[in-house]
């Protein structure tokens, strides 16, 4: 995802990329939308944001500093993933898939 993008993002490509079977995958996975639920919640900036105020100090300054930086550097680590879980917490405020959602991937599982 983070070389080519969501719209080239299949079962079939991570498995080819990862060395390993689409069926190993959807065992692991469950399918398409688990497993880009796994990718968000890897590159989400919000357990930093948890780790940021954990370790908060009595300076609240430098600590919302702190939480509006934690966003725009995970932009910069995996520039195509970031915005690609900012769109689907738009398309999907409440976390469930809308039935007019298409699949996040052509394959399923």
């Amino acid at each position: 995802m983070s070389e080519q993008g969501l719209a080239a993002l299949t079962l079939e490509a991570v498995a080819v990329r990862a060395d390993c079977s689409v069926h190993s995958l959807c065992g692991v996975f469950g399918g398409g939308d688990d497993l880009l639920h796994a990718i968000y919640e890897r590159h989400s900036p919000l357990l930093d944001i948890e780790q940021t105020l954990a370790g908060a100090g009595h300076d609240l300054a430098a600590t919302v500093g702190e939480i509006y930086r934690t966003p725009a550097h995970a932009l910069t680590r995996e520039p195509r993933i970031m915005p690609a879980v900012l769109a689907e917490v738009l398309a999907r405020p409440t976390g469930a898939p809308s039935p007019a959602s298409p699949p996040a991937t052509p394959h399923a599982c």
